[in-house]
């Protein structure tokens, strides 16, 4: 796959964060970091991620079609979201694009597991994942609109532990939805044909689209 889109749904005071990252030879390249208003509506935040999708749904030079990584985060509010996504998607019907749907649910878990249509991951991995990205070179953020919004929130981002001796990640400032949006897109590409559970889950999770080729829409960040 040659882009993953990102979403971190937020609540009612929370902000939503969408990324579009590339694959770029053996590095990640994040060239789009997007964040919705407060309160938008969720179904407008569905209708825009699924039009981005379109957007980027890249061709070849026969017209073969490409998949595209999305990649949402599931927990909470985000069940809900992802159901509204692939209602989004079902509605184009053979004009939707080929997405590969990775619904990940963050747990305290020590280890990866699948099961009612949903990828549970533990936290930790998912934002270490990012980190360690970033520290060996093959994550680059690109000189794009709220890249230093991105770069802030990485900065502010601490590892804590608990009583019980657990880690617990959490943002020092009052947002962390962008860092969260970066570590879902990390781990999946990271995990993309080298685990086989895990790329298993997602191709069962829904293939979008059988189309010759993907409809021209034009893509609305979150109208």
């Amino acid at each position: 796959m040659r882009y993953w889109v990102s979403l971190d749904a937020g609540q009612a005071h929370d902000y939503s964060a969408a990324l579009v990252s590339e694959r770029v030879g053996d590095s990640l390249h994040v060239g789009s970091i997007d964040r919705a208003p407060l309160r938008t509506p969720y179904p407008a935040i569905a209708r825009a991620v699924v039009a981005k999708c379109v957007e980027l749904e890249p061709s070849g030079a026969f017209g073969e079609r490409r998949d595209i990584g999305l990649v949402i985060d599931a927990g909470g509010v985000g069940r809900a979201v992802r159901d509204l996504v692939r209602d989004e998607i079902r509605k184009l019907g053979p004009n939707a694009p080929r997405v590969h749907f990775w619904p990940i649910a963050a747990t305290g878990g020590g280890r990866v597991t699948v099961g009612g249509g949903f990828i549970n991951v533990p936290k930790k991995d998912l934002i270490t994942s990012a980190v360690i990205a970033l520290q060996d070179g093959t994550l680059r953020i690109g000189d794009v609109e709220n890249a230093d919004l991105l770069r802030k929130e990485l900065a502010e981002y601490r590892v804590k532990l608990t009583r019980k001796g657990n880690e617990a990640f959490e943002g020092a400032g009052r947002n962390d939805d962008l860092v969260y949006s970066l570590a879902l897109a990390t781990w999946a590409w990271a995990h993309t044909g080298k685990d086989e559970n895990v790329s298993h889950a997602y191709r069962g999770a829904g293939l979008f689209g059988e189309s010759d080729r993907p409809a021209l829409l034009r893509s609305s960040r979150w109208g």
